[in-house]
């Protein structure tokens, strides 16, 4: 009777030691589980940010070029408008002879439509360029707007995460320490 006993005993200690072991285990799981869903949800937000980083990069590289062109062209018109200056001043300089007063009234008229025109030009451009820089801003600051969102998205989706977790853990902790 007592070796039943010590043997149920025995059964029974080993029982409550493999139940303790089954419970750790499907903690184990169910940890891994979350572990997994985090590693892909992190894998698809870094896909997203290097989506748009590549996406940046290009604008900004676009930007540039345009941006350089809008500068070299702005350049071309300064020293084009140097040169009109310049023939104007030799212009008014050899007033002392007629022939040159006759072209120097015409030419003169010419410089001044041609001034105009440049000078247009160069206002024009200079506005296009700073729309282009409010433009570039913009698209800046919605970009932001959309990572912010995202991460605002993910951290929702963290705590519901470690809301689920801290449920599981408490309800294995009430089963283990339940008699």
């Amino acid at each position: 009777m007592v070796l039943v006993d010590i043997t149920k005993l025995s059964i029974a200690e080993k029982n409550c030691a493999l139940d303790k072991e089954l419970a750790h285990c499907r903690d184990t799981a169910t940890k891994l589980k979350e572990l997994e869903k985090d590693n892909r949800d992190l894998t698809k937000q870094a896909t997203m940010h290097k989506r748009i980083l590549v996406t940046l990069k290009e604008e900004l590289v676009l930007g540039k070029l345009k941006n350089q062109q809008l500068t070299s062209e702005l350049d071309k018109l300064s020293q084009e408008l140097e040169m009109v200056s310049l023939h104007k001043e030799l212009l008014l300089q050899d007033n002392s002879n007629p022939k040159y007063k006759i072209l120097g009234g015409r030419n003169e008229m010419t410089l001044k439509m041609t001034l105009a025109m440049k000078e247009e030009k160069i206002v024009f451009l200079e506005a296009q360029n700073q729309q282009v820089a409010k433009d570039r801003q913009h698209e800046n600051l919605q970009k932001q707007q959309k990572q912010l969102t995202a991460a605002y998205e993910a951290l929702l989706q963290d705590h519901e995460h470690l809301g689920t977790l801290h449920k599981h853990q408490s309800e294995a902790y009430g089963a283990s320490t339940a008699p």
